[in-house]
């Protein structure tokens, strides 16, 4: 070595360096390429997952906005976006299992595979939720709230037919005057009397009295108020034949009347309708038994009145035509109650288990990613020693 020339000596040196310097260059690009290819598994792994499991979050959270704004406002636009959104979450759940698969990471296996189930079984009855709400009605005018509500729109039609009281009114005052004329038959009590015809004549004819029962009523007045004109002009002595045809046709009105008479029915359908309204808009089983208690009463009214019977028979027609919709309406509400109730535990179930995919694979990171900078750390001390 003392005989080596400085020459040699000096490229000896340099070559020495050059071969350090390629070690350091080795060790430093290994060093790189292993932290590189450790975060590249790290992003397509763990990394991945949470991204994942956080787009299952949103689509869950986008399904129960769907539920929530078809039941508001019963429009099937919400069903496909529904299913869209439910078929999201699960394709994203789909990915973790492919993405665990890959990477032999079993932690997430049970969580996933559960996720899947009880997303089905939430699709499931949403759908079965959708037909309910069909059935129950989309809408005032379709399904059971639809059949109820023509019911009650025909009883409420059909109800001033019998809403005779002021004509009642009318024809007892115009029988009293007439007697009052009869005990005293002077111009007062014949005034008296005149004006009760013809109020009693007014009301009649703007009358939605039914049908029938005005034709007679006005066919029996007609013959009455010429008699009573009779009456009221010729001596007492010589009126009484005048005066029998009066009470006889009077007779035929108020038997008319009768036939057709029941007083406050307007008010009991409205009372119906009152409750049926409080029960949609609170769903309180006790506005389902007043609503029930209100039907009972008018047709209890219809049979006590003593009207006849073809109108009592129309009348339960219609009222069992409501309670039969109005209970399927009820009974198909306590329905969606109860698959509401499920699907509510349904998501319940599934925000815990992406909770702790969240948590496994945020931990995995964590432990992966001080795993991959201590090793380029203690890597790069190592060049560092070594070009020192």
């Amino acid at each position: 070595m003392k005989k080596m020339k400085l020459s040699t000596k000096i490229i000896s040196g340099f070559a020495f360096a050059i071969i350090m310097m390629a070690v350091v260059v080795v060790i430093y690009h290994f060093a790189v390429h292993r932290a590189t290819n450790g975060f590249s598994t790290l992003l397509s792994g763990d990394v991945a997952v949470l991204m994942h499991a956080g787009k299952v979050d949103e689509a869950m959270l986008q399904c129960r906005r769907d539920e929530e704004d078809f039941l508001l406002k019963k429009d099937l636009k919400y069903q496909v976006s529904f299913q869209q959104n439910i078929e999201k979450l699960k394709r994203q759940a789909a990915i973790i299992q492919k993405i665990d698969r890959r990477t032999g990471n079993r932690n997430n296996a049970d969580e996933v595979a559960a996720i899947i189930k009880y997303a089905d079984s939430y699709q499931k009855n949403f759908d079965i939720l959708v037909e309910g709400v069909k059935a129950v009605g989309l809408n005032d005018d379709s399904g059971y709230q639809g059949a109820f509500r023509k019911a009650a729109h025909k009883l409420e039609s059909v109800m001033p037919a019998y809403e005779v009281d002021d004509l009642y009114i009318a024809f007892l005052n115009m029988r009293r005057y007439e007697k009052d004329f009869n005990l005293a038959r002077n111009n007062n009590n014949r005034n008296k009397f005149k004006q009760a015809v013809n109020k009693f004549s007014s009301l009649l004819v703007a009358s939605k009295a039914e049908k029938a029962a005005r034709k007679n009523m006005a066919a029996a007045f007609t013959i009455y108020q010429q008699a009573a004109e009779q009456y009221m002009l010729a001596p007492k002595k010589s009126s009484g034949a005048v005066y029998k045809k009066m009470q006889s046709r009077a007779a035929e009105i108020e038997a008319a009347l009768d036939t057709i008479n029941v007083p406050g029915a307007m008010n009991l359908v409205q009372l119906i309708r009152h409750h049926e309204k409080d029960y949609l808009l609170r769903f309180d089983k006790k506005y389902v038994r007043q609503t029930k208690k209100a039907v009972n009463n008018l047709y209890k009214v219809f049979v006590a009145a003593g009207v006849l019977p073809e109108h009592v028979r129309f009348v339960k027609a219609q009222l069992d035509s409501y309670s039969k919709n109005f209970d399927a309406l009820v009974a198909g509400y306590d329905r969606i109650g109860v698959l509401t109730a499920a699907m509510t535990d349904e998501v319940r179930k599934i925000a815990p288990l992406t909770a702790k995919i969240y948590s496994v694979s945020e931990q995995a990171v964590e432990n992966e990613t001080e795993m991959i900078t201590e090793t380029a750390h203690s890597m790069a001390n190592t060049a560092l020693g070594i070009a020192l």
